[in-house]
């Protein structure tokens, strides 16, 4: 009888210790999903806030040159576990006569999978503007000639 309740607790030790494990590698999975979707919705946010400005530019009509300052924001992610301080992850931003492209990349953020899709969104009426170049969290200068 000894022997028999030793084999059970034996058994049920067994069991959580497999349960606890399952239930450890889920949570790590779901906060690595978790943290690409924070990241990926954040580089849209900042590519709308682009193409926001952008729109707003090319409405514009006048007899003088315009220039257009914009703050971008940062791509800011959850600090370490235990600690409530958030930490700004760099991008890069490519602006054409085209399109947006905001990506983070595993030489900005190690964590990020490789192969993600890059955020893009597309623009128009952009002639006459000068598109920068720029990173997350930096300002950017749209400069736009009289076109009438």
């Amino acid at each position: 009888m000894k022997g028999q309740i030793s084999f059970d607790f034996v058994m049920a030790l067994i069991i959580a210790l497999i349960l606890i494990q399952t239930l450890m590698s889920f949570s790590g999975n779901f906060l690595a999903n978790q943290e690409k979707t924070g990241i990926r919705m954040q580089e849209k946010q900042i590519g709308n806030e682009i193409h926001r400005v952008l729109l707003y530019a090319g409405t514009l009509k006048g007899s003088t040159n315009l220039k257009i300052t914009h703050q971008v924001p940062k791509i800011f992610l959850s600090g370490p576990t235990g600690n409530a301080a958030e930490a700004p992850i760099p991008c890069d931003i490519t602006i054409t006569e085209t399109d947006i492209n905001v990506v983070v990349t595993p030489a900005h953020y190690p964590n990020i999978p490789t192969g993600s899709n890059a955020i893009f969104q597309t623009i128009t009426n952009t002639s006459g503007m000068t598109l920068p170049q720029t990173n997350c969290g930096k300002t950017i200068t749209i400069t736009k000639a009289n076109t009438g």
